[in-house]
């Protein structure tokens, strides 16, 4: 996994703008966080992007998977295995595709942003009020037992 940090002025936010969206069109994201930095006169946005190395995109703009077992340390891994199990359990059941519910790239921050509250959750890119109201209750709790958190 490799970082990428893009720093856009807010004076001139277009040229930042496409330097940014070429980079996450042709790499693979893990994370993606974005400050607003103040220096003196001086602002600008601060993007710090995780990537894997290599996961570009192909010709046709269609992106390679992720190998979580790459991506995350040992003990994450087995949270999100047991994280997308549960994913995987509740699609069976309503008859949904899996990543209706989460993305495989949404469980695994829940496990790396060490999620353990409904807010915590909303703060996940994608999680929306449907989501936290339909699943919130079958993913916090286990989240909780797994990374060793009394609710």
């Amino acid at each position: 996994m490799n970082i990428k940090v893009i720093n856009i002025s807010v004076l001139d936010v277009a040229t930042g703008e496409a330097e940014l969206n070429r980079f996450l069109d042709t790499h693979k994201i893990i994370s993606f966080d974005k400050s607003l930095v103040q220096l003196e006169q001086n602002a600008y946005w601060s993007f710090v992007i995780s990537y894997l190395d290599g996961q570009q995109s192909d010709a046709s703009g269609k992106r390679s998977t992720v190998d979580y077992r790459e991506v995350l340390n040992e003990k994450d891994f087995a949270c999100f295995a047991q994280l997308r199990d549960l994913r995987n359990r509740l699609a069976k059941e309503e008859g949904k595709p899996a990543y209706a519910i989460f993305t495989n790239e949404q469980l695994s921050k829940l496990v790396t942003e060490r999620v353990q509250t409904k807010q915590d959750m909303a703060a996940i890119a994608g999680i929306g009020e449907s989501r936290m109201e339909n699943y919130a209750g079958h993913f916090l709790p286990l989240l909780q037992k797994l990374l060793g958190v009394s609710s």
